[in-house]
């Protein structure tokens, strides 16, 4: 489950970014 939320973290990031 640590995986999971790992690369969620790190879109939420990148679309951050992005913006």
């Amino acid at each position: 489950k640590s995986g999971s939320s790992r690369p969620l973290l790190l879109s939420l990031g990148l679309k951050d970014h992005s913006s």
